[in-house]
């Protein structure tokens, strides 16, 4: 959240978090790739909303949820400008964006998804996108 804080800044939002009671005080994991992944999924939302809220919500998934292993939710919530089914189906296609007028406007690569998926994958993860046009 730190690159993001200048932004932060300059927009009428609250940054929230939540942390479950389910969520261990000590998890092994890659802590740098891990770190990587939620600045860069927050920096998204941040980037995508004006006002309201961006949300960060991290819980432990069930045994039903995970019965190999224990594994944590991350979650990011904000009140943004929400994507179509069609935009979410590319986002996680590298070097691509939901549009050619989003990449004008706010700019950016169209890698962060991509770059963010390979290190939920390589750390045994999942990661999906659950959005509506102005939701």
């Amino acid at each position: 959240v730190r690159g993001s804080q200048r932004l932060l800044a300059t927009k009428d939002l609250e940054l929230l978090s939540f942390v479950h009671q389910s969520v261990p005080p000590l998890i092994i994991s890659d802590s740098m790739r891990l770190r990587q992944v939620i600045a860069n999924l927050l920096s998204n939302a941040i980037k995508f909303t004006e006002r309201g809220h961006v949300r960060i919500c991290v819980r432990k998934l069930s045994d039903e949820e995970a019965p190999a292993a224990s594994m944590l939710r991350f979650e990011v919530e904000d009140t943004g400008i929400g994507l179509t089914d069609e935009a979410s189906s590319k986002l996680f296609q590298p070097f691509t964006q939901a549009s050619a007028s989003t990449a004008r406007f706010f700019g950016g690569t169209g890698l962060g998804f991509a770059i963010c998926r390979g290190f939920v994958e390589l750390m045994g993860g999942e990661i999906d996108i659950d959005s509506a046009p102005g939701a």
